[in-house]
């Protein structure tokens, strides 16, 4: 009966090592994502942009679904990628604006104030900075705004993770 004990002590302590590295497996896969892992490493599209105040297209009605309504439809198909430590590019997709042949653009990138603020500086688009609203595994939404012939705009724009 003496030997069983131990191969039993064995077992039980073999058990619980193994049962505590689970549960320290489960805190790790717990742990939330920072803002930054969130951010990076994937390809995000823009799938929705609205403006605020409504603008006039061009069939003469004022709209605020500035994706939908005021967007030409060769720069729907972007995307932009942001990659550490600062590095962004936006890939004009299949389709590119007539006369232009340049695929991709460089810049870079940063968070700022606690990672509620999103700073881009691409080659195209220049150097802007926006509100984060929302940044999950699948989406990112922003908010910023400029001013266009005296009366200043804010935009909304939603991207989704490719």
């Amino acid at each position: 009966m003496k030997t069983l004990r131990f191969p039993l002590l064995l077992a039980l302590a073999g058990t619980s090592l193994l049962a505590t590295s689970c549960f320290d497996k489960d805190k790790e896969a717990a742990k939330p994502k920072t803002p930054t892992e969130l951010l990076v490493g994937k390809d995000w599209k823009l799938t929705a942009c609205t403006v605020s105040p409504a603008k006039l297209t061009a069939s003469g009605r004022t709209s605020t679904d500035y994706y939908n309504d005021l967007m030409a439809s060769y720069d729907r198909d972007d995307l932009i990628r942001f990659e550490k430590p600062d590095v962004a590019r936006q890939d004009e997709g299949p389709t590119r604006a007539p006369g232009t042949t340049t695929q991709v653009y460089n810049g870079t990138w940063s968070l700022t104030e606690d990672d509620k603020v999103l700073n881009t500086n691409l080659e195209v688009l220049g150097r802007s900075s926006y509100d984060v609203l929302e940044l999950s595994d699948n989406t990112l939404r922003t908010s910023g705004w400029r001013t266009e012939a005296g009366t200043r705009y804010t935009y909304t724009y939603t991207f989704t993770k490719q």
